[in-house]
């Protein structure tokens, strides 16, 4: 779920796509444009489901974000994630460990990414020019994918180095 015109998320799109045809799988998938936000995660699950009767056993949101609103769209029709459909972001915001099921997500570092797009501006704004980087990812395996339903955020937490 995500809006492919974006070239960023294009190219998540991309790398998920990837992904499954690696592991047989690519012939499952289902790209469904989604703006960038919680509200149209749930609007738009609650019309696949709700209004189309579409059935699905997983879900790859472009932005912590709208997985988070998919959730919720799952859960108001009665579907219980992970165990009836399994969902996962791109972010890893603050809140993704906290959430109910805590989210399954791929993290890249949003810091350095604001910082990035900072420099890049500048460069095209003194006339340079900017080529795109692809910044490192890590794949942060939460409840909310079926795969670690014993995860409790406070593990996270002493484990970077927190507590």
């Amino acid at each position: 779920m995500g809006d492919t015109a974006h070239p960023e998320i294009n190219g998540r799109y991309e790398g998920y796509r990837t992904a499954l045809t690696d592991t047989g799988l690519g012939k499952t998938e289902r790209q469904i444009p989604v703006s960038f936000s919680s509200e149209s995660g749930y609007q738009t699950i609650i019309d696949l489901i709700g209004r189309e009767g579409l059935t699905f056993d997983g879900v790859f949101a472009a932005s912590d974000s709208i997985a988070m609103g998919a959730i919720k769209g799952l859960q108001a029709l009665g579907h219980r994630v992970p165990e009836d459909v399994a969902v996962v972001g791109f972010d890893d915001i603050p809140i993704a460990p906290f959430y109910t099921p805590p989210l399954t997500t791929v993290r890249q570092n949003i810091h350095r990414a604001g910082e990035l797009m900072v420099e890049k501006v500048m460069r095209l704004v003194g006339g340079q020019s900017a080529e795109p980087e692809v910044l490192p990812t890590e794949l942060v395996v939460r409840a909310s994918c079926g795969a670690n339903p014993e995860y409790q955020p406070v593990q996270e937490f002493f484990q970077e180095g927190h507590g």
